[in-house]
C-alpha cells in the first residue's frame, strides 16, 4: 500500500499538468508553448505574437463559452474567430455538446503595441480561429496571477471591462472571490463596475455571492443605479431565497424605483407566489409609478396568469389609470381571450 499511494498522487498530478498543458483547438494558425514567466502582465505584454492564451481552473457551475449557429430547432458549435467578440456564454442542458468537457478553461489576450487590448475567456472545448496568426500558449500560469491582472484591466480606459470581468469571476481560485469583493464595495470603482461585480458574484460564488449582492441591494446608501444592479443580480440568484428577498423589496423598500426594479423581475420568475406579490402592489404600493409599473409586470407574466389578471384590472379597479393601463397592456397580446375581454366592456 504504500507504494500504490505516491503512484497514485504522481497520476493524478500528471492528469493536473497535462490538462493545463493542453489548449483548444486552434485552426488557420501555429500555435508555441512557453513556460509561464514570474510576470504574467509583462510575458503576455512582451509576446511577439498578437494572440496569448493559457488554462487556468474554473469555478463549478454548468457553462459553456463558444460560438453556437442556429438553424431553426437545430444548434451545432461554430468556430469563434480570436479577433472577434462574438462568442456566447450558455448554461442550456438541452445540447449535449453544450456540456462543458473539461474543469479549466481558456483566456486569449490580443495584444496591439505592446498592449493588452482585450482579454475574452473560451470553454476548452471551442474550436478557435487564429485568421493565420501564430498564438502563444502559456503552460502552467498561476491563477493567482491571472485574477490580479484580470483586475488591473477593469476599468481602464480602452479595455472591454466586462469581458475582463467574466473572465476574472470563473476563475476558481480564492483571490477571485476576494477581487470581485473588493470591487463591489469599492467607493472608488464606477456603479457600472460595481454592478457587474454584483452580478458576477451571485452567478457564480453560490450562498456568499448571494450574500454579498442582499446587502448591496438593501443598503439606502448605495446608488440607485447600483442596488438596481444588484436587484437584477438577485433575480438571477439560484439561492432558494432570492424571490423572497425579491418581494420583500417589492413592498417594503422605502425607494420606489427599486420597488418597481423588483416588480420586473419578480414577473419574468412567474409563479403563483411571484404573481400574487405583482398583484397586490397594484392595490397598496402607495407611489402611483409603482403602481403602473406594477401593471406592465403583470403584463410580463404567462397568458394564463396575466390575461384574467388585467382583464380583471381593467374592468373592476378603483383607480382609472390602472385600469387604462391594464387595457393598455391587454390589448398587446396575441390571445382571443384578451380580445374577448376588450370586446366585453366596450359592448357595456
Amino acid at each position: 500500500m504504500s507504494v500504490r499511494k505516491p503512484a497514485l498522487a504522481a497520476v493524478l498530478l500528471l492528469i493536473a499538468v497535462t490538462a493545463f498543458a493542453q489548449h483548444p483547438r486552434i485552426v488557420h494558425g501555429t500555435v508555441t508553448s512557453v513556460a509561464a514567466g514570474p510576470d504574467l502582465g509583462a510575458q503576455i505584454r512582451g509576446s511577439r505574437t498578437k494572440y496569448i492564451g493559457y488554462a487556468v481552473p474554473e469555478v463549478e457551475g454548468e457553462r459553456v463559452m463558444c460560438c453556437f449557429e442556429n438553424f431553426g430547432e437545430f444548434r451545432s458549435g461554430g468556430k469563434c474567430s480570436l479577433d472577434h467578440d462574438g462568442s456566447s456564454f450558455t448554461t442550456d442542458d438541452d445540447h449535449e455538446q453544450l456540456h462543458p468537457a473539461s474543469d479549466v478553461f481558456a483566456i486569449f489576450y490580443r495584444v496591439e503595441n505592446g498592449e493588452i487590448a482585450r482579454a475574452h475567456s473560451y470553454s476548452m472545448e471551442c474550436v478557435l480561429d487564429a485568421d493565420g496568426a501564430t498564438v502563444t500558449w502559456i503552460d502552467g500560469v498561476d491563477p493567482r496571477k491571472s485574477v490580479a491582472l484580470l483586475a488591473s484591466l477593469i476599468g481602464a480606459p480602452g479595455h472591454h471591462s466586462d469581458y475582463a470581468m467574466s473572465a476574472l469571476a470563473l476563475h476558481a481560485d480564492p483571490s477571485a472571490t476576494t477581487e470581485l469583493e473588493r470591487m463591489l464595495r469599492s467607493t472608488d470603482a464606477s456603479d457600472e463596475t460595481r454592478g457587474h461585480a454584483a452580478f458576477w458574484l451571485g452567478q457564480t460564488r453560490g450562498r456568499r455571492g448571494f450574500e454579498d449582492v442582499l446587502a448591496v441591494a438593501r443598503s439606502q446608501s448605495s446608488s440607485q443605479r447600483l442596488r438596481e444592479k444588484a436587484v437584477f443580480a438577485l433575480s438571477q440568484s439560484q439561492e432558494p431565497e432570492a424571490i423572497d428577498e425579491l418581494i420583500k423589496m417589492a413592498k417594503n423598500d422605502p425607494t420606489a424605483h427599486v420597488r418597481g426594479q423588483a416588480l420586473f423581475w419578480l414577473s419574468q420568475k412567474a409563479g403563483k407566489k411571484a404573481a400574487g406579490a405583482v398583484r397586490e402592489a397594484v392595490d397598496n404600493d402607495p407611489d402611483q409609478g409603482v403602481r403602473e409599473k406594477a401593471v406592465f409586470a403583470i403584463s410580463q407574466l404567462p397568458n394564463d396568469q396575466s390575461v384574467p389578471m388585467l382583464a380583471e384590472l381593467m374592468k373592476t379597479h378603483r383607480d382609472p389609470r390602472v385600469r387604462k393601463k391594464a387595457a393598455f397592456w391587454l390589448g398587446q397580446k396575441n390571445d382571443p381571450r384578451a380580445l374577448a375581454a376588450i370586446e366585453d366592456l366596450l359592448r357595456k
